[in-house]
């Protein structure tokens, strides 16, 4: 199961952004639901409340019931932090089980997303809000600006939302994502602006629009 950008999402998210019992019902129901070829649970925890982060990702882990159930599972969440931004991202991985070929490209993924330029990104956050890109060195205003397309690079048009947005859905590989990855940290994008990374399929469609 995963949520998607579409208006039932969006609506989802503004009614229950104070609402506790919710994140817990909605944890409860996703983890019941078997997977058939795999499933994926996401987790829309607005909120800073760490305890209750932790609460959640045991509850939507169930262990799993049956023999055969050898695919790979997901738990994803969101934080109040990342709906702010609306990247409406592909998955935040907490953790992934089995297959430990895909593991690896997921594990180099998810390195090359959140380290370096991102995680500078992050650490600079409270400057930029206070004093304003201007104030940052030019070496990280340009770090700042390929974390932020990182960010819309991993953004997605989902399949089962395209009755709500028009738009088709697209699927990006591993191997795709981290091209792209590394051609943002190269700098050879460093000319595109931010919404050309923006709900796209490979990073090719970026380069062309």
């Amino acid at each position: 199961m995963l949520w998607e950008k579409s208006e039932t999402w969006r609506w989802l998210v503004r009614k229950t952004r104070d609402s506790k019992r919710f994140f817990f019902a909605f944890a409860t129901v996703c983890g019941s639901i078997p997977g058939v070829i795999g499933y994926c649970v996401m987790q829309l925890t607005n909120t800073r409340d760490e305890q209750l982060e932790d609460q959640l990702r045991q509850t939507a882990r169930p262990e799993s019931t049956r023999k055969e159930d050898t695919n790979d599972r997901y738990v994803a969440s969101l934080r109040g932090e990342t709906l702010t931004r609306k990247p409406y991202v592909r998955i935040q991985p907490l953790q992934k089980e089995n297959n430990e070929e895909t593991r690896k490209d997921a594990r180099k993924a998810n390195k090359i997303a959140v380290c370096s330029p991102s995680q500078r990104y992050k650490e600079l956050q409270d400057i930029i809000a206070i004093l304003g890109l201007d104030e940052l060195s030019e070496e990280d205003r340009l770090s700042v600006a390929r974390a932020r397309k990182i960010e819309r690079f991993l953004s997605q048009p989902f399949f089962v939302a395209e009755v709500f947005t028009g738009s088709p859905g697209k699927y990006v590989g591993v191997a795709e994502t981290i091209r792209g990855f590394q051609l943002i940290l190269s700098g050879e994008l460093d000319s595109l602006p931010e919404q050309a990374f923006y709900l796209v399929d490979n990073i090719d469609e970026a380069i062309a629009t």
